[in-house]
């Protein structure tokens, strides 16, 4: 039992002040360097300027993954509130909450791993999650490839994917109306 655990072994089963490290320097790695570029102090060298949104880049993949993650799933705080607003990070850095929280929390934890339910396996054919997707000869690569790859996914989610979604999930009835 997890309770039983987090209980015997003394800790808490929300984040402690690791996790408010985490989250500084996730949203400093997204928004420092942004701030760089927006201001125009990147613009001497394209390499620094290309540095910088690779940086940009890095900070989403962790505020997506490190602190909206677990804020969504409940365990950045005993307070909903507080997991409610760190959650609401993703809004900020190009992402959608209502759409991740369909996506992940629903779809991906009730079907965990499986084709055709879990959209966290889908990649569209360029990688594959899945023994039972389809393998093509590149995949053989994707370790090597992969990383690259993946970096893109952020701009395929925040400019396709997230609006794709929200229709899909909207036709389906999912996203809940807040209550007056």
């Amino acid at each position: 039992n997890i309770d039983a655990f987090f209980k015997e072994n003394n800790i808490s089963p929300s984040g402690n002040m690791s996790l408010r490290w985490k989250t500084v320097a996730m949203c400093s790695l997204f928004f420092l360097p942004y701030l760089v570029i927006v201001t125009g102090m990147a613009a001497s060298s394209p390499y620094l300027f290309f540095g910088m949104w690779a940086l940009v880049g890095f900070g989403m993949i962790g505020v997506g993954c490190g602190v909206h993650h677990d804020s969504n799933h409940g365990s950045y705080s005993d307070n909903k509130t507080v997991n409610k607003v760190v959650g609401d990070i993703v809004n900020v850095v190009g992402g959608y909450d209502v759409t991740w929280r369909i996506q992940h929390n629903i779809l991906h934890h009730t079907y965990t791993n499986i084709e055709g339910l879990d959209e966290d396996i889908d990649s569209g054919g360029l990688l594959r999650f899945s023994p039972n997707s389809k393998k093509l000869a590149a995949h053989r690569f994707q370790h090597i490839y992969g990383w690259f790859l993946y970096c893109l996914l952020t701009i395929q989610w925040v400019t396709y994917k997230d609006y794709r979604l929200l229709f899909q999930y909207e036709a389906k009835g999912l996203p809940k109306k807040k209550k007056k």
